[in-house]
């Protein structure tokens, strides 16, 4: 690959240069009634939060209304939603047939003009896609990313992790998506690798693999384990502070302040 001393055009610069490109001020006209948030930055440096009243914000118009509805989401709609995706998987459980006759003629809230429910058959997925697509500049797009699943919008790692380390073969089960706010009927009709000594091939494989190359030296379960990773030494770290009562510089550092005043005034 010869890329020293020709032209690489930017992806995004055709968007900048036409004006096709779209900022976060252009959410106003897209999404009209959109309610506007930004950070409060506090008045004194080194300074611990000790309370926090929202009160006020509620006052703001619309404020109030869009709070009551998240509200009466998260209480009823998402409880509901839960409660009839658990009627449907016991539905097909019950039934032994596909799951298309299964569910004919079920309505998602269970009235009788509710929307029917739809079965979209899913092509075999993975947890974690690659890109194979040529490179757009020097580095080449390799970062695993969660995959597209049919049938499912933006399936989150929570739903991933469910289908893959909680089900088998025939299982059925009502999945939540995107923090609840949408449940899947799932069941899975094959698995691969499907017995212990290909799933033992499998994973031998999976830990030698590097798709970022030699140059950054980490395989791809070193990328994928960081974020556990490092929250396990965040909280070993924690527990050791509080059992030898260890105090952090930025927790010293307002002390050390009121000490420094007193000595100069």
């Amino acid at each position: 690959m010869n890329i020293a001393g020709r032209p690489v055009p930017h992806e995004s610069a055709r968007g900048h240069v036409t004006g096709e490109a779209l900022y976060t001020d252009d959410l106003v006209l897209r999404f009209p009634g959109l309610l506007h948030a930004w950070p409060v930055l506090a008045p004194h440096a080194h300074a611990l939060i000790a309370n926090l009243d929202a009160a006020p914000a509620l006052e703001e118009p619309g404020v109030r209304e869009a709070a009551i509805r998240g509200w009466k989401i998260e209480t009823y709609a998402q409880k509901q939603a839960d409660t009839r995706a658990k009627e449907l998987a016991d539905l097909v459980r019950k039934a032994n047939k596909p799951m298309a006759e299964a569910l004919v003629g079920q309505t998602v809230t269970k009235q009788p003009k509710s929307l029917a429910v739809l079965v979209v058959p899913s092509p075999p997925f993975s947890w974690y896609t690659v890109s194979s697509t040529a490179p757009e500049g020097l580095m080449p797009q390799t970062t695993p990313k969660l995959s597209e699943v049919v049938g499912v919008k933006d399936a989150g790692d929570a739903f991933m992790k469910t289908v893959f380390d909680e089900m088998k073969v025939g299982d059925v089960k009502a999945i939540p998506n995107m923090g609840g706010s949408v449940f899947y009927v799932v069941k899975v009709k094959t698995r691969h690798p499907e017995n212990a000594e290909e799933l033992a091939a499998f994973r031998a494989r999976f830990m030698k693999e590097n798709f970022f190359g030699s140059f950054f030296g980490h395989s791809t379960y070193e990328y994928l384990n960081a974020g556990a990773e490092q929250e396990l030494l965040r909280s070993w770290t924690d527990r050791l502070f509080v059992k030898y009562n260890v105090k952090k510089n930025a927790d010293e550092e307002p002390v050390r302040q009121t000490r420094s005043r007193r000595r100069t005034g």
